[in-house]
């Protein structure tokens, strides 16, 4: 007599995917079959436009560990769909099919920072130097400012023009002398929002070169 398997838990070995192709996430589907003759474990992704996709418990894309009932596919999605969105997983021994439905999170991810400059690059404390940001995002970039919170100051939100974020910043009495990168805050039109000191290849934003005044 054959026992039908049952599915344990379906969950992102990430914790969440992140859209726009931000990254590469692991399903990972476990389940409990006392014959030990599961067949296949699919995951319908029709929801993020990637259709059927097959796990595996043989130790490829990046399955930890060779038949312990815990399947895996890798996923990297593209598209600009985030919050919970529904799958739903299938599962074939040699008799029968179990499928149930089941969420996954889809993260927001935030606005890639394409360019960055300040003119000047080096300056005192107090002066104003000009800030152009150029950044790209799936859902529309809608906000950009430069951060000096940490160091007494405030954002300044920078605006809009052919193409580039562009804006003074003031330089705060408080920041210390030599390289500094400010944080970069930026919003999407999806709603998401963030704050950054890298550009979307993950190479560190330009600094700006403070100098070291005298006691007045």
């Amino acid at each position: 007599e054959n026992t039908p398997p049952s599915i344990v838990s379906v969950s992102i070995r990430e914790g969440a995917i992140t859209n726009e192709g931000a990254s590469v996430a692991h399903l990972e589907v476990t389940v409990d079959d006392t014959d030990w003759n599961v067949r296949s474990v699919t995951a319908d992704l029709s929801a993020l436009s990637l259709g059927t996709i097959t796990l595996n418990d043989i130790g490829l894309e990046g399955d930890i560990s060779v038949h312990d009932e815990t399947f895996t596919a890798e996923i990297e999605y593209v598209g600009v769909i985030d919050g919970d969105v529904s799958i739903q997983i299938e599962i074939a021994d040699d008799w029968t099919t179990v499928s149930e439905s089941h969420d996954i999170l889809i993260l927001n991810r935030l606005p890639q920072i394409t360019s960055f400059s300040y003119s000047p690059n080096i300056a005192n404390r107090g002066d104003s130097v000009t800030v152009t940001v150029e950044a790209t995002d799936g859902s529309g970039v809608t906000a950009i400012g430069i951060d000096t919170t940490q160091w007494g100051g405030n954002v300044t939100w920078l605006s809009l023009s052919d193409g580039e974020w562009m804006g003074s910043v003031l330089v705060p009495d408080t920041i210390p002398s030599g390289n500094q990168v400010l944080p970069v805050r930026l919003e999407d039109g999806a709603g998401g929002s963030g704050s950054t000191t890298k550009f979307g290849t993950g190479e560190e934003l330009p600094s700006l070169n403070i100098l070291n005044q005298g006691p007045v």
